[in-house]
Protein backbone atom coordinates (compact mmCIF):
# COMPACT_ATOMS: atom_id res chain seq x y z
CA UNK A 1 0.00 0.00 0.00
CA UNK A 2 2.96 2.93 0.87
CA UNK A 3 4.11 2.30 -2.78
CA UNK A 4 1.22 3.17 -4.93
CA UNK A 5 0.35 6.90 -5.63
CA UNK A 6 -2.73 6.79 -3.31
CA UNK A 7 -2.75 4.51 -0.29
CA UNK A 8 -6.45 3.18 -1.01
CA UNK A 9 -5.81 2.29 -4.50
CA UNK A 10 -4.35 -0.57 -2.79
CA UNK A 11 -7.05 -2.47 -0.35
CA UNK A 12 -7.28 -5.78 1.00
CA UNK A 13 -9.91 -7.33 2.89
CA UNK A 14 -7.87 -8.83 6.11
CA UNK A 15 -4.50 -8.80 7.87
CA UNK A 16 -2.27 -11.43 7.61
CA UNK A 17 0.76 -12.07 10.07
CA UNK A 18 3.30 -14.81 9.99
CA UNK A 19 4.79 -16.10 13.09
CA UNK A 20 6.89 -18.68 14.31
CA UNK A 21 4.87 -21.80 14.56
CA UNK A 22 6.62 -22.93 17.89
CA UNK A 23 3.88 -19.90 19.42
CA UNK A 24 1.13 -21.18 18.08
CA UNK A 25 -0.68 -21.57 21.97
CA UNK A 26 0.31 -18.38 22.72
CA UNK A 27 -0.67 -16.45 19.64
CA UNK A 28 -4.13 -17.95 20.01
CA UNK A 29 -4.01 -16.65 23.74
CA UNK A 30 -3.01 -13.18 22.80
CA UNK A 31 -5.96 -12.67 20.02
CA UNK A 32 -8.52 -13.98 22.48
CA UNK A 33 -7.31 -11.87 25.01
CA UNK A 34 -7.46 -8.71 22.57
CA UNK A 35 -10.94 -9.79 21.75
CA UNK A 36 -10.78 -11.81 18.55
CA UNK A 37 -12.74 -14.84 17.49
CA UNK A 38 -11.42 -17.47 16.41
CA UNK A 39 -13.24 -18.10 12.88
CA UNK A 40 -11.11 -21.08 10.92
CA UNK A 41 -8.35 -23.15 11.00
CA UNK A 42 -6.24 -24.44 7.93
CA UNK A 43 -3.27 -25.95 7.22
CA UNK A 44 -1.68 -22.61 6.99
CA UNK A 45 -3.45 -20.10 9.25
CA UNK A 46 -5.91 -19.22 11.91
CA UNK A 47 -8.72 -16.71 11.10
CA UNK A 48 -10.10 -14.51 13.85
CA UNK A 49 -12.14 -11.80 13.14
CA UNK A 50 -13.18 -8.53 16.06
CA UNK A 51 -16.00 -6.51 14.72
CA UNK A 52 -14.97 -5.63 10.98
CA UNK A 53 -11.15 -6.30 11.63
CA UNK A 54 -10.31 -9.91 10.16
CA UNK A 55 -6.73 -11.45 11.10
CA UNK A 56 -5.41 -14.24 9.99
CA UNK A 57 -2.25 -15.52 12.43
CA UNK A 58 -0.17 -17.82 9.40
CA UNK A 59 1.96 -20.32 10.97
CA UNK A 60 2.63 -22.07 7.67
CA UNK A 61 3.76 -20.62 4.09
CA UNK A 62 2.23 -24.19 2.06
CA UNK A 63 1.06 -23.94 -1.39
CA UNK A 64 0.30 -27.74 -1.83
CA UNK A 65 3.30 -27.08 -4.93
CA UNK A 66 6.12 -29.18 -3.19
CA UNK A 67 8.47 -27.58 -4.70
CA UNK A 68 7.66 -24.13 -3.17
CA UNK A 69 6.91 -25.69 -0.14
CA UNK A 70 10.48 -26.89 0.44
CA UNK A 71 11.61 -24.05 -0.71
CA UNK A 72 9.47 -21.49 2.60
CA UNK A 73 10.14 -25.09 4.84
CA UNK A 74 12.36 -22.97 7.05
CA UNK A 75 10.89 -19.11 5.89
CA UNK A 76 12.56 -17.82 9.04
CA UNK A 77 15.90 -17.81 7.30
CA UNK A 78 15.28 -15.63 4.26
CA UNK A 79 13.50 -12.69 7.32
CA UNK A 80 15.55 -9.93 8.71
CA UNK A 81 15.15 -8.52 12.24
CA UNK A 82 13.25 -5.47 11.95
CA UNK A 83 12.72 -4.08 15.06
CA UNK A 84 11.51 -5.61 18.42
CA UNK A 85 9.76 -8.90 17.50
CA UNK A 86 9.09 -8.09 13.69
CA UNK A 87 10.98 -9.46 10.94
CA UNK A 88 10.84 -8.56 7.24
CA UNK A 89 12.01 -10.20 4.06
CA UNK A 90 14.45 -8.20 1.64
CA UNK A 91 13.04 -6.60 -1.22
CA UNK A 92 13.60 -9.28 -4.04
CA UNK A 93 12.02 -11.95 -1.52
CA UNK A 94 9.12 -9.78 -0.64
CA UNK A 95 9.23 -9.65 -4.44
CA UNK A 96 9.19 -13.24 -4.88
CA UNK A 97 6.60 -13.98 -2.35
CA UNK A 98 3.91 -12.18 -3.77
CA UNK A 99 4.16 -14.10 -7.39
CA UNK A 100 4.07 -17.42 -5.05
CA UNK A 101 0.81 -16.05 -3.29
CA UNK A 102 -0.06 -14.96 -6.95
CA UNK A 103 0.37 -18.65 -8.27
CA UNK A 104 -1.32 -19.78 -5.01
CA UNK A 105 -4.92 -18.11 -5.94
CA UNK A 106 -4.13 -18.03 -9.80
CA UNK A 107 -4.03 -22.49 -9.20
CA UNK A 108 -7.05 -22.69 -6.75
CA UNK A 109 -9.73 -20.15 -8.01
CA UNK A 110 -8.26 -17.65 -10.53
CA UNK A 111 -6.58 -13.92 -9.10
CA UNK A 112 -8.48 -10.81 -10.72
CA UNK A 113 -5.67 -8.00 -11.91
CA UNK A 114 -4.63 -6.82 -8.32
CA UNK A 115 -1.38 -8.98 -8.87
CA UNK A 116 -0.76 -7.32 -12.12
CA UNK A 117 -1.17 -4.11 -9.84
CA UNK A 118 1.24 -5.31 -8.10
CA UNK A 119 4.45 -6.31 -10.07
CA UNK A 120 3.77 -3.32 -11.93
CA UNK A 121 4.53 -1.01 -8.81
CA UNK A 122 6.53 -2.56 -6.88
CA UNK A 123 9.43 -2.92 -9.48
CA UNK A 124 8.76 0.72 -10.58
CA UNK A 125 9.35 2.09 -6.64
CA UNK A 126 12.23 -0.76 -5.94
CA UNK A 127 14.24 0.31 -9.32
CA UNK A 128 17.59 -1.04 -7.44
CA UNK A 129 16.10 -4.85 -6.93
CA UNK A 130 18.96 -7.82 -8.01
CA UNK A 131 17.52 -9.35 -11.46
CA UNK A 132 19.67 -11.77 -11.64
CA UNK A 133 18.52 -12.93 -7.95
CA UNK A 134 15.20 -12.57 -8.87
CA UNK A 135 15.43 -14.71 -11.98
CA UNK A 136 17.49 -17.31 -10.55
CA UNK A 137 15.41 -17.83 -7.25
CA UNK A 138 12.10 -17.88 -9.27
CA UNK A 139 13.83 -20.12 -11.10
CA UNK A 140 14.61 -22.54 -8.36
CA UNK A 141 10.32 -22.00 -7.57
CA UNK A 142 9.49 -22.79 -10.93
CA UNK A 143 7.84 -19.75 -11.37
CA UNK A 144 10.12 -17.91 -13.73
CA UNK A 145 7.57 -18.36 -16.51
CA UNK A 146 4.37 -17.50 -14.20
CA UNK A 147 5.98 -14.24 -12.74
CA UNK A 148 7.29 -13.07 -16.58
CA UNK A 149 3.44 -13.27 -17.86
CA UNK A 150 2.76 -11.32 -14.90
CA UNK A 151 5.12 -8.83 -15.93
CA UNK A 152 4.10 -8.93 -18.95
CA UNK A 153 0.39 -8.25 -18.28
CA UNK A 154 0.74 -5.41 -16.27
CA UNK A 155 2.29 -3.63 -18.86
CA UNK A 156 0.09 -4.77 -21.53
CA UNK A 157 -2.50 -2.96 -18.87
CA UNK A 158 -0.98 -0.31 -17.18
CA UNK A 159 1.74 0.85 -19.71
CA UNK A 160 -0.42 0.01 -23.08
CA UNK A 161 2.10 -2.26 -24.13
CA UNK A 162 0.66 -4.25 -26.79
CA UNK A 163 -1.02 -7.77 -25.82
CA UNK A 164 1.41 -10.72 -27.20
CA UNK A 165 -1.46 -13.25 -28.34
CA UNK A 166 -0.21 -16.35 -26.62
CA UNK A 167 -0.90 -14.65 -23.13
CA UNK A 168 -4.76 -14.00 -24.36
CA UNK A 169 -6.03 -16.82 -22.59
CA UNK A 170 -3.86 -15.89 -19.27
CA UNK A 171 -5.50 -12.28 -19.53
CA UNK A 172 -8.93 -13.86 -19.82
CA UNK A 173 -8.84 -16.08 -17.24
CA UNK A 174 -7.28 -13.09 -14.26
CA UNK A 175 -10.07 -10.32 -15.97
CA UNK A 176 -12.82 -12.91 -14.97
CA UNK A 177 -11.68 -13.72 -11.68
CA UNK A 178 -13.00 -11.45 -9.66
CA UNK A 179 -10.32 -10.19 -7.05
CA UNK A 180 -9.62 -12.90 -5.35
CA UNK A 181 -11.13 -15.98 -7.49
CA UNK A 182 -14.67 -17.04 -7.97
CA UNK A 183 -16.40 -20.20 -6.30
CA UNK A 184 -17.16 -21.29 -9.74
CA UNK A 185 -13.26 -21.26 -10.95
CA UNK A 186 -12.56 -23.22 -7.55
CA UNK A 187 -14.81 -25.83 -8.25
CA UNK A 188 -13.56 -26.17 -12.08
CA UNK A 189 -10.32 -26.34 -11.23
CA UNK A 190 -10.53 -28.90 -8.40
CA UNK A 191 -12.53 -30.74 -10.62
CA UNK A 192 -9.53 -30.56 -13.28
CA UNK A 193 -7.45 -31.99 -10.80
CA UNK A 194 -9.02 -35.58 -10.94
CA UNK A 195 -12.74 -35.66 -11.35
CA UNK A 196 -15.56 -35.97 -9.24
CA UNK A 197 -14.66 -39.13 -7.19
CA UNK A 198 -11.03 -37.70 -6.98
CA UNK A 199 -12.68 -34.82 -5.46
CA UNK A 200 -14.97 -36.33 -3.49
CA UNK A 201 -12.21 -38.71 -1.45
CA UNK A 202 -10.05 -35.74 -1.41
CA UNK A 203 -12.86 -33.32 0.63
CA UNK A 204 -13.65 -36.40 2.27
CA UNK A 205 -10.44 -37.87 3.24
CA UNK A 206 -8.24 -34.90 3.64
CA UNK A 207 -4.29 -35.95 3.77
CA UNK A 208 -2.41 -36.17 6.68
CA UNK A 209 -0.20 -32.76 6.08
CA UNK A 210 -3.50 -31.48 6.39
CA UNK A 211 -5.27 -33.18 9.39
CA UNK A 212 -1.95 -32.39 11.50
CA UNK A 213 -2.41 -28.63 10.91
CA UNK A 214 -6.07 -29.18 12.33
CA UNK A 215 -5.18 -31.36 15.07
CA UNK A 216 -1.83 -31.36 16.20
CA UNK A 217 -2.35 -34.11 18.53
CA UNK A 218 -1.80 -36.23 15.08
CA UNK A 219 2.32 -35.37 15.21
CA UNK A 220 2.79 -36.84 18.25
CA UNK A 221 0.48 -40.32 17.22
CA UNK A 222 -0.23 -40.03 13.54
CA UNK A 223 -2.10 -43.53 13.51
CA UNK A 224 -4.70 -41.76 15.11
CA UNK A 225 -5.87 -40.64 11.41
CA UNK A 226 -8.22 -42.69 10.78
Amino acid sequence: RPFYPAPEMRVSCDVDIFYDKEKRAAVGEMMTSLGFAETGVDANHTAYRRGQVSVEMHHNLLTDQPTVDRYYADAFSRLLPDGGCRYRMRDEDFYIYGTVHAMKHFVVAGIGIRPGMDVFVFPRTHPDMDRAYLAAELEKLGLLSFHTALETLADVYFDARPMPPELEAVSDYLLGSGTYGTAAQAAANRLRGGGKMRLFFRRAFPPYRVMREKYPALRRFPPALP
